[in-house]
């Protein structure tokens, strides 16, 4: 089985900070694709996450910052061993 998943975590306090307009969920799906599941809170994106990933799974993640203070890098031995 494959299971790809395209998912997309936003900060909105973090946009203020960085002088953007806030960014829709919406505006994300219409840039990539309506599969995109959008996730505005760390907590819920790592609830599903270890909730719904498959035992064998490549996991990408790529952030600028810490993901809502989410310590992936704590985490990530953890979800392996799993």
């Amino acid at each position: 089985m494959v299971w790809i998943e395209p998912w997309c975590y936003l900060i909105p306090l973090r946009w203020p900070t960085k002088k953007l307009p806030p960014l829709a969920p919406e505006a994300v799906q219409a840039a990539f694709g309506p599969r995109v599941e959008v996730f505005t809170d760390a907590a819920e994106l790592r609830a599903v996450l270890e909730r719904d990933a498959p035992d064998e799974l490549n996991l990408l993640i790529m952030s600028s910052g810490n993901l809502g203070g989410w310590d992936v890098r704590q985490w990530a031995p953890t979800f392996v061993s799993n």
